[in-house]
Formats: C-alpha cells, sequence, structure tokens
C-alpha cells in the first residue's frame, strides 16, 4: 500500500476512498468552492473528514458533511462551524481573562459554570489561573462552590484543587474551617486516602504558620483512632508531616507513643520519596534523616530513599558528598537503579573542578557501573 494510502488524511467518496494531501485538503476545506468538482462526477455526493483535523482548523471535526451542488458550492462547510466554535471559546476566555484582571472573581467563577454547561470549555491554563487567583484571595466560599463541579468534568486534578484550598485557607487564616471542611470531604467516603492529600497540606501549613492550632490536628487523628474500627493512617500522616517539616523529634515521640502507626511508615516514607503530596521540602535534610533512623523499612525501600538523597546532593552541587556516598554504597554493593546511577555520573563527569581522588573515584564508579550492567 502506498503512503498515501496508509495517511489518516483521506477523503470518503461513497464507497469509494480519494487519497487528499493536507495542503489540497486545506483548500477544499477553506475555501467557498469545492476543489475536486471535476474529480467527483456523480454531483450531489458527501465528503467526510475522518480525522479530527485539529491541525486544519484549530477544532475537532466530528465527521461534518460537505455537500457539493452542481455549481460546486458547499452548503455548509466544516470551516463555517469550526469558525464559529471556535470564536465561542476566544470570546468566553476573554471574558474570563477579563473578570480575572478586574479581580471579578465571583462573575468569572459564574461565567466558568455556565459555559461549560454550554460546552464551551475554556483552556486549561485559564482555569488553573482563575483557581490560582481564587486561592491567593483566600477565596474559600468561590473554590468550594467549584469542587464536585471540576471534579465531575475532569478539569482539574483533586491533588490541585486542595493545593489552592489549602492556600485559600492560608491566605484567610481560617485554620479551623479547613479542618471542618476536610471533616466533611472525609465523612462522605469514610476512606482516609481521599482526604490525604488535603490532611497533609493542611497540617505542614499548621505546623510551619500556626503551631497553636496544631490541636484541630490532633483532635481529628485521635477521633480517627477512636473509630470501630480504628483508623491509623492520619496519625502515620502526621508522622510524616512532622517529617516534611523537619521536626524530627516531634516525630519520633509520636512514634515511640503510638507504635500502632509503624505499619503505615513503609507507605508513608514512600509518600516522601514518590512526592505524592507535592509539598515543598529540603530533601536533602529529610533524606538524610530517614536514612539514619533505625526505621522499619526494607532493603529495597531504604535503597530507594539513598537514590533520592544522592540526586539531592547533586541538584544542590554538593559533589564532595555525592563522591563519599556513592563510595560507601559500592563498599556496601548497593545496587542503585540503572538510570538513576547514569544521571549521577553524569552529574560527576560534568563537574569542572575534579580534583586527582575524584578523578580516581569516578573511573572506579564507572568501572562498577559497567561490570553491575552486564
Amino acid at each position: 500500500m502506498s503512503s498515501f494510502f496508509k495517511s489518516s488524511r483521506l477523503v470518503i467518496l461513497k464507497n469509494s476512498i480519494l487519497p487528499v494531501t493536507l495542503g489540497k485538503f486545506k483548500k477544499c476545506h477553506l475555501l467557498p468552492r469545492c476543489q475536486y468538482y471535476n474529480t467527483c462526477r456523480p454531483i450531489g455526493l458527501t465528503i467526510r473528514a475522518i480525522n479530527q483535523c485539529r491541525d486544519v482548523c484549530n477544532w475537532n471535526l466530528h465527521c461534518y458533511g460537505i455537500n457539493v451542488t452542481s455549481q460546486s458550492v458547499h452548503n455548509f462547510t466544516t470551516s463555517q462551524r469550526c469558525q464559529s466554535s471556535y470564536n465561542k471559546h476566544e470570546t468566553i476566555e476573554k471574558k474570563l481573562i477579563k473578570h480575572m484582571d478586574m479581580w471579578e472573581v465571583e462573575k468569572a467563577v459564574a461565567l466558568l459554570k455556565t459555559s461549560v454547561k454550554n460546552s464551551v470549555v475554556p483552556h486549561e491554563n485559564i482555569i488553573l489561573n482563575l483557581l490560582q487567583q481564587l486561592a491567593n484571595l483566600g477565596e474559600v466560599e468561590g473554590l468550594l462552590s467549584l469542587h464536585e463541579f471540576l471534579i465531575d468534568e475532569k478539569l482539574c486534578s483533586e491533588t490541585k484543587f486542595f493545593h489552592c484550598l489549602q492556600e485559600a485557607y492560608y491566605n484567610s487564616g481560617r485554620v479551623d474551617e479547613g479542618m471542618s471542611v476536610l471533616r466533611l470531604l472525609y465523612h462522605r467516603t469514610r476512606r482516609y486516602q481521599s482526604v490525604d492529600t488535603l490532611f497533609t497540606l493542611l497540617t505542614v501549613m499548621v505546623i510551619n504558620h500556626f503551631p497553636h492550632k496544631i490541636n484541630v490536628i490532633e483532635e481529628f487523628v485521635e477521633d480517627c483512632r477512636e473509630m470501630d474500627p480504628a483508623v491509623l493512617e492520619p496519625g502515620a500522616a502526621l508522622w510524616k508531616s512532622y517529617l516534611l517539616t523537619e521536626h524530627f523529634d516531634k516525630a519520633n515521640e509520636l512514634l515511640e507513643s503510638q507504635e500502632n502507626i509503624q505499619q503505615f511508615i513503609p507507605l508513608m516514607i514512600n509518600d516522601i520519596a514518590s512526592k505524592k503530596n507535592n509539598v515543598d521540602f529540603n530533601k536533602v535534610v529529610v533524606f538524610k534523616n530517614i536514612l539514619s533512623s533505625n526505621l522499619p523499612i526494607k532493603t529495597k525501600l531504604r535503597t530507594l530513599i539513598l537514590q533520592s538523597y544522592i540526586q539531592s546532593l547533586c541538584e544542590n552541587g554538593e559533589v564532595n558528598e555525592v563522591f563519599d556516598e556513592m563510595m560507601k554504597a559500592k563498599a556496601a554493593s548497593i545496587t542503585l537503579h540503572k538510570s538513576a546511577f547514569l544521571t549521577i555520573l553524569q552529574y560527576l563527569q560534568d563537574w569542572d573542578e575534579l580534583n586527582d581522588k575524584q578523578i580516581e573515584q569516578l573511573a572506579i564508579l564507572k568501572d562498577w557501573y559497567y561490570i553491575d550492567s552486564e
């Protein structure tokens, strides 16, 4: 089969297939007169675009018909429909931007809901900008009014929404209300994982900025522990939050006082390593603390933390520490993931000011990598 027929850019004429180049299709699609009148002998046949042709008209085409009359004029062209939809989107987006520029967030929220209901969905970035503006203004009610709507319409992830909601509570100082909303969300599903990100974000915020409000966090943890059966994950998430905020003594005290949360420690550490909750933290300090602690984690997870720690050292430009940790790993026969190992080697290779000892260590590490790869 020729490359022509392998292309998705084809036009159907009744039961036959007419191959069309993209350039010719654009001409047929965009010009008011049919360029294929001479080819389409049976007048009145329907030509349909198979592919969505986003690159042609900036919007999805769902097989709209193009009728060819004896005067070879399109009754209703796809470009006309397409241009109409495109203009609607452009107008809605301009209105939303104008409302945001004028700080008219209530009007922007109402317009967003109405436009989506009418199947005119603004660009994702405009929606996210609106959420961020609501967060910056501390507009908690505006955000909450959008929660189910955004999730149902798949316009925003839960994680992104919870980030904006946490920022709104921070900017408004309404910490107690934040925990009340979290309780409501939790009791809807009775699944802690559905609110883990919001709980972690609120807890880290409280520890860092509202330490006098830590009791609202502890009350939720205690209430969950007293349920039947007991829900222990919030206690483990509080431990995780102490770790993320570098309150290591408090984390150790919590672990000693609530030994039953130890079963969740590997999960919490994996959350930290995978950045599940997207919390900003000092990776070098936190990973180093985890490695130096006697926590109940398996070798594979400990290796992942070591790998993350060394990569964080690379990001900070701490080349001496990178060499030290890599040589320790070699001595202990700890196998790093191939891609991470190669990234670290590349970082060391690109460093301009290696001393003689480091050049020798780099050669040893390279040999170790290639021997281990065989």
